[in-house]
């Protein structure tokens, strides 16, 4: 038998059977298309988040207030145990190398008014080397400096749409008052507007000083995380031990107990995001192409 007798021998046994045939091949169309969209959903969802986590830069690192380890011990849910002289210590380059900004930062949405208006906004405290972590700009006047961060002076740097919503847009609000929580603040800064992620929008923001935000508006002592750029980033791994190392010591931790504190780089959450998002595209396409198999399978058997 030649190839043109089976190829005929083929077609007219699909024909016999035309409403078998027609759902195995629905079956396999289906099939072909839930592994080409979910493949297409896997790369884009891998490369919006990894996109987000690309904007604080791979050479940022975050050091949160609680252990990162399994168990219920009563570091597992601390929040208050980074303080302002972990941020002092991090930043003494006698004590840690290749790091060439840290910031700390404690936040609360609160009500911000001013010219009549008032608005929801974070208002954050942080440290005068923040914008350089998080790649900020400044479009009108200036950031605080490091002498307004460690006094509690009442200045506020704010974001694009504060600006927009408080005192319209093209205003120039620097030198103007505003007030947070009903306690007044000068501008001294714009922000140059920037596209927000699902981690951030600091168009929505307004910057103080730390030490303001913590005794004036939060009445805390203590930080809700720490931001640190490192100069290296290829160093970056073994800057997070040596990190880890001094807080250890900086807060008398025992050797064999929890930490209360955990410190995680954004290459590190790059790496995980990447795995986990690969784990589950190839977990799917490999049940969508159960569906390949099986319509395979049912055109075999109408051919035989």
């Amino acid at each position: 038998m030649n190839y043109n007798e089976l190829i005929s021998s083929a077609i007219g046994a699909l024909r016999g059977n035309i409403l078998r045939t027609l759902l195995t091949m629905l079956g396999i169309i289906i099939g072909i298309a839930s592994v080409i969209l979910i493949i297409s959903l896997g790369q884009g969802a891998t490369a919006s988040i990894t996109g987000q986590l690309s904007s604080f830069g791979t050479n940022t690192v975050f050091i949160l207030p609680g252990s990162s380890g399994g168990g219920q011990g009563p570091q597992q849910n601390q929040t208050d145990t980074l303080k302002l002289e972990d941020v002092e210590a991090l930043a003494d380059k006698s004590r840690l190398q290749n790091i060439s900004a840290v910031s700390g930062v404690a936040s609360k949405p609160l009500q911000v008014s001013a010219n009549g208006q008032t608005v929801n906004a974070t208002v954050q405290g942080v440290g005068s080397d923040y914008p350089i972590i998080q790649s900020l700009e400044v479009n009108q006047g200036e950031f605080f400096s490091k002498d307004d961060e460690t006094s509690p002076s009442r200045v506020a740097v704010i974001g694009a749409d504060v600006v927009t919503d408080l005192f319209g847009e093209e205003a120039e609000p620097v030198g103007e008052s505003i007030k947070l929580d009903n306690k007044s603040f000068r501008i001294i800064g714009v922000l140059q507007e920037k596209d927000s992620s699902a981690f951030s929008n600091p168009n929505k923001g307004v910057y103080i000083p730390v030490n303001t935000a913590m005794k004036i508006l939060l009445g805390q002592d203590y930080v809700s995380q720490i931001l640190i750029q490192v100069e290296n980033g290829e160093l970056v791994n073994q800057t997070v031990n040596d990190i880890t190392a001094l807080l250890v010591d900086q807060h008398d931790i025992i050797e064999g107990a929890n930490n209360d504190f955990s410190v995680n780089s954004a290459q590190q959450a790059l790496d995980t995001v990447g795995s986990v998002t690969g784990l589950l595209t190839a977990l799917l396409s490999g049940i969508a192409a159960i569906s390949l198999v099986v319509g395979g399978i049912g055109i075999m058997n109408i051919m035989l």
